[in-house]
Formats: C-alpha cells, sequence, structure tokens
C-alpha cells in the first residue's frame, strides 16, 4: 500500500470515529432535554413550607352551579332600623362630647344641647314651666272657691284641664336641662348613621338633627340595566362585596331574601332595582356601594373552583394541581361565568384533581423561582 493510500484509509476512520461520537453525544443531549421537557412546569414546594403559608387545596368535583349576572348596587338600612332624633324646643345647638357618624350610642344617652338664651321669642321650656306653675296656682285657688260654691263645678274642671294640658305641654318636651341648654338624648341604641345640624346652627321644634340605626337588618339595592330585564324572572338570591371590603358575602347564607323585584325603571334612571334583605353580621355600613351578582334559578353540573385558586398572566388564568405532597403543577384553564365567589372551569382540570385554592401566588412565585424536583438536576 502506497503512501497516498494509507492516508485515505486515515482520514477515513477518524471521519467514522468523529461521527459515532457525535451521534452519541446528540443522543445524550437530546436524553437530558426530552427529561426536563417531562418535568417542565412541574414546581416543589416543602409540605412544611406549605402549611406555613396557609396553602389549602380542593378536590374538584362537578356540583350545582347557577349561573349570575354582574351589577353594580348600594347598601341601604332596612327600614324600621332608623329613628330620627329631632329636636324639641328652638334655639342654638352644640354637640355633646365628641359626637361624629358611626359612633355607636346608647338609648337615653345626651346628644345635644339647645340653647335659647338671646333667641327672639326666649325659652320655649321656660314658658312652658311658668305656663305650668300659674296653672297650678289658679287651680289651687279654684279649689277653695268650688268650696266655698263661689264657682260652678264646670268652671273648676275647666281650670283643672288648663292645668293638665300645661303639665302635658311641658312633659311632652322631652329634655333635660343641662348647663349649656335643654338635652337632646338618643331614642334607641345603635350607631349614627347622620348627623344633620353643626354647632352653631339655629334649630325650630321638630327639625331633625340625626339618625340613628341599629343595623341589625340590611337592604341590599341592585341597579340592573335594561339588557338584563329578562333574566329578571328567575333571580333568586345574591352575592355581594363591598368596595371596603375583599370577603363576598353570599345572601343565603346570612339570612337573605328577595324582597322585590322592579317590573318598570324609576323615572329619571335606566335601571331595574331588585331589593334583597339579610341580616348584617359583619362590618357592612349603610350606603356602602357594592358589587353584586345575582343568583337565577336555573342549575346546572359544571366544574367549579373559588375565585382564589386562579392566577392571571397577560390575560391567561392558571391554577395550580396538586400532583403529590409536595409537587405542583401549573395549568392553564379555560374560565365560564362565575358568581362572585366560584368560577366555572370550561377546560384544563379534569374531575377529582386537587387545585390550590388559598396560597396560590406563593405556589406561582416558587415557580418563577425555576425549582424543579429534586434528584432531577442533570450534571453533565
Amino acid at each position: 500500500m502506497n503512501h497516498l493510500s494509507k492516508n485515505i484509509l486515515r482520514l477515513a476512520f477518524l471521519l467514522a470515529a468523529g461521527t459515532t461520537l457525535s451521534c452519541s453525544h446528540n443522543h445524550a443531549a437530546e436524553e437530558e432535554k426530552h427529561e426536563e421537557h417531562d418535568h417542565e412546569g412541574v414546581i416543589v414546594l416543602d409540605p412544611h413550607q406549605a402549611e406555613k403559608i396557609g396553602l389549602k387545596t380542593e378536590t374538584v368535583v362537578k356540583s350545582s352551579f347557577s349561573p349570575a349576572i354582574k351589577v353594580g348596587g348600594k347598601v341601604l338600612a332596612a327600614n324600621g332600623n332608623e329613628k330620627t332624633v329631632a329636636a324639641t324646643t328652638n334655639g342654638l345647638v352644640t354637640y355633646s362630647g365628641n359626637l361624629y357618624e358611626g359612633n355607636a350610642v346608647r338609648a337615653g344617652q345626651t346628644l345635644f344641647s339647645i340653647s335659647s338664651k338671646g333667641v327672639e321669642n326666649g325659652d320655649p321650656i321656660e314658658k312652658a314651666r311658668l305656663d305650668l306653675a300659674n296653672a297650678e296656682s289658679e287651680l289651687k285657688r279654684a279649689e277653695e272657691l268650688v268650696q266655698k260654691q263661689i264657682i260652678s263645678q264646670k268652671e273648676f274642671e275647666q281650670i283643672k284641664l288648663r292645668r293638665d294640658l300645661a303639665r302635658e305641654s311641658l312633659s311632652g318636651m322631652g329634655l333635660k336641662k343641662s348647663g349649656s341648654g335643654m338635652s337632646v338624648a338618643a331614642n334607641q341604641s345603635g350607631f349614627i348613621k347622620q348627623i344633620l345640624v353643626r354647632p352653631g346652627d339655629y334649630v325650630t321644634v321638630g327639625q331633625p338633627l340625626a339618625i340613628i340605626t341599629q343595623n341589625q337588618k340590611l337592604q341590599i339595592r341592585a341597579e340592573v340595566s335594561e339588557r338584563h330585564y329578562a333574566f329578571l324572572n328567575q333571580v333568586r338570591s345574591a352575592n355581594f362585596r363591598t368596595e371596603a371590603s375583599q370577603q363576598t358575602m353570599c345572601l343565603d347564607s346570612i339570612g337573605g331574601r328577595l324582597l322585590s323585584s322592579g317590573k318598570s325603571m324609576p323615572e329619571g334612571t335606566f335601571y331595574v332595582p331588585v331589593i334583597f334583605e339579610c341580616n348584617n353580621v359583619g362590618n357592612i355600613l349603610p350606603g356602602s356601594f357594592a358589587e353584586i351578582w345575582l343568583l337565577g334559578n336555573e342549575q346546572r353540573e359544571a366544574l367549579t373552583v373559588p375565585l382564589t385558586a386562579l392566577t392571571e398572566e397577560q390575560g391567561v388564568f392558571f391554577v395550580y394541581v396538586q400532583k403529590d405532597k409536595e409537587h405542583y403543577e401549573k395549568r392553564e384553564v379555560k374560565t365560564g361565568g362565575q358568581d362572585g365567589v366560584r368560577i366555572e372551569i370550561l377546560k384544563g382540570i379534569q374531575p377529582n384533581e386537587k387545585v390550590v385554592t388559598q396560597g396560590a401566588i406563593h405556589v406561582k412565585l416558587a415557580s418563577q423561582s425555576g425549582t424543579i424536583p429534586e434528584g432531577h438536576n442533570h450534571n453533565h
């Protein structure tokens, strides 16, 4: 074999060896890539750590779900739970102590003082007392005169009637004297919903000074646009959330009931009112604006999860499915309707899978850290 032939054989051998090594390396790389792909989206969260952050899960099953429409509305004090405190004399009003809206008050507690000093026509309370004193003095004289038959029994009865009327007039004013004038007290226990006067205002007999509410019952007034009018025939209940609260309240769980569903739009508005009544079991202030989900009679079997189970990324929704005690999988889902508490899942999870319902944000943060199951790191 000449020198040229030996060189050709040597080159062919090297090329063959290189090809073998290259194929071997590519195969290993493909295996590593495939194994990494198998664990893509799997997040590790130690059970102890999960308990520490309050992680909770729920097994997803099909259950009854009511379609709902979301509307705006307002929380109101129920009728009969409010009383107005009124002035029973003329004069200048002042607050008794540190008075403000939202104050808890007791029945009989002094709220205002009204002074008639320097006021035209004087103090009506003093005038009523003077009238009573004169009437009692006249009656005392009449008792002597009727015994001596100087006046008739009929005249005596008229004098006695004037005394009784003067006494009732003073008693009916319902005020107690204080250092700064006549005291006006709360007529029921509850909370001050609204103060209608300012210190120094001149008030007259019967003028409203404040409104006290007991907040035992609430009304939830939903304002429904005309495009949802056909839905009103099947409304049975509602869920609601006020601006100041992060918790959605279910009327069914707080003694709620439907009071009325409007059949027409009140003049000057484009909304039909739907009114519910419920117990005030929490710190819900009448007058608060609310988001309201009206629930219909129709129910269907559906896969649902709490709204707290969802996370969102650029308009795409995800849930985290628990695979075992410490492994979780990020799963994209397609959502349907919701009722303010739960949301329907149309695609992405199957019945009997466990979904994170509280603490989903912590699992999301763990997924962003790039954690993969222990034992699946690759060192080459």
